[in-house]
């Protein structure tokens, strides 16, 4: 026969241990700081957490080598923005020269500072360098590839333009007017050539901008995604485990009643078996000797 009262301490028990398992559970996401903190307890939100983190890691090294690339494109435009103040001045000092009513010690004082800015240009053209290598001769490629899905990517790849200051303003001279004027038509030519070039510099810095741009919004969402499927909240996690302390707290107290009842019902089964039982028994008369020889004398 089924005894009620220990079936439902059973039931207790199973509940206590389950709920034990619940609070186990969650100190071990405090504990890990992830949702899931066994992955083959939830291999599918693991896995697909895993690939987010992994795109994460790759949208970061995007970010970082676009920064890199806007870094060098924007050290080389700023040496050719510097070409391009010093050959603004180089054609302010070659217009002066194209005037016949010039001395000679002016003119040879406006060809030394023409000759001077000629060796800054050079100075610019071959100090631009990044790890050791040149920017501005025409050598130095920027790379950087975008992921795209699951594929490889779209990449990006720009050459820095070549500039060399000896090919700008070869034979450039202020020694005399038709020099001064042969001087001013090639500045210009140069200017027009390397503002095009400075313009081009900008526009591909941009590009590596916009990539980097691009590639920090996927790592941010990439990085949420995992987040939301790996990370626990931890203040959620602490309001359960309150909640399951209080619950423990309660099947504690049950299983105590519980136990305090079977220890009663048992009592009260020992006591009943233990009870005497009465039974009514008849007691039978034997007639006496004399009683049967007084019988006997009658008769004869």
């Amino acid at each position: 026969m089924t005894n009620p009262a220990v079936n439902s301490s059973m039931v207790v028990v199973d509940a206590q241990q389950a709920n034990l398992r619940r609070t186990a559970h969650i100190l071990a996401q405090l504990a890990s700081g992830w949702k899931v903190p066994n992955p083959t307890h939830d291999m599918g939100s693991a896995a697909a957490g895993t690939q987010f983190n992994t795109s994460a890691t790759i949208y970061d090294q995007v970010s970082a080598s676009s920064s890199e690339g806007s870094t060098i494109l924007g050290s080389a435009d700023s040496a050719l923005a510097q070409i391009v103040t010093v050959l603004q001045r180089m054609a302010s000092f070659a217009q002066q020269a194209t005037s016949a009513t010039l001395t000679a010690a002016d003119r040879n004082d406006l060809a030394n500072q023409f000759t001077q800015l000629q060796a800054q240009l050079s100075s610019i053209v071959n100090g631009t360098t990044y790890s050791g290598q040149s920017l501005l001769q025409g050598s130095f490629t920027v790379n950087s590839t975008f992921p795209i899905g699951g594929g490889t990517g779209v990449a990006t790849s720009v050459a820095i333009p070549s500039v060399s200051a000896g090919s700008l303003l070869a034979g450039t001279s202020l020694a005399s007017v038709t020099s001064a004027q042969s001087a001013v038509t090639q500045i210009n030519t140069a200017y027009i050539s390397v503002t095009g070039q400075q313009t081009q510099v900008q526009a591909y810095q941009s590009q590596f901008d916009f990539l980097g741009q691009l590639a920090a919004a996927g790592s941010n969402s990439a990085t949420a995604a995992a987040a939301t499927l790996l990370d626990v909240d931890v203040a959620a996690a602490k309001a359960r485990l309150a909640a399951q302390q209080v619950i423990n707290d309660a099947a504690l107290s049950a299983e105590g009643q519980a136990g305090r009842l079977t220890g009663q019902l048992l009592k009260l089964i020992q006591y009943t078996g233990s009870s005497p039982s009465t039974s009514t028994g008849a007691t039978a008369t034997t007639p006496s000797s004399t009683d049967s020889q007084a019988t006997g004398s009658t008769q004869t």
